[in-house]
């Protein structure tokens, strides 16, 4: 009777004991609960949400799309956390689902 234990993507056997495989795969990963967007700049973190990740199976790090778009130039990225921080909630309300919109209005 064989005991190896397979991946749940790719089918390739894992080796003894391992909960990752080398195509990406990891188990037994509790959720992540920071969501935010892991750019650092002048010792503060950007508060937006991280919704792009470099990575295909959502492992960290998480990037907002203004940090994404400038990870080679510190000093846009820099713009972009200080306009993260003065404009939080217009980002945020400007990012909102037009079917909640849609709702509030009552469909009008």
């Amino acid at each position: 009777m064989s005991t190896k234990q397979y991946c749940r993507e790719c089918n390739q056997p894992l080796a003894k004991g391992s909960a990752s495989c080398s195509c990406g795969w990891r188990g037994g990963q509790a959720t992540v609960a920071d969501h935010r967007c892991h750019y650092q700049s002048m010792g503060r973190r950007c508060p937006l949400p991280g919704t792009i990740c470099p990575y295909p199976y959502g492992s960290s790090p998480w990037y907002c799309s203004g940090h994404w778009r400038c990870m080679d130039d510190p000093r846009l990225g820099e713009a972009v956390t200080l306009d993260a921080e003065e404009n939080y909630e217009k980002i945020l309300e400007s990012r909102r689902s037009w079917r909640d919109k849609l709702f509030e209005t009552g469909g009008k």
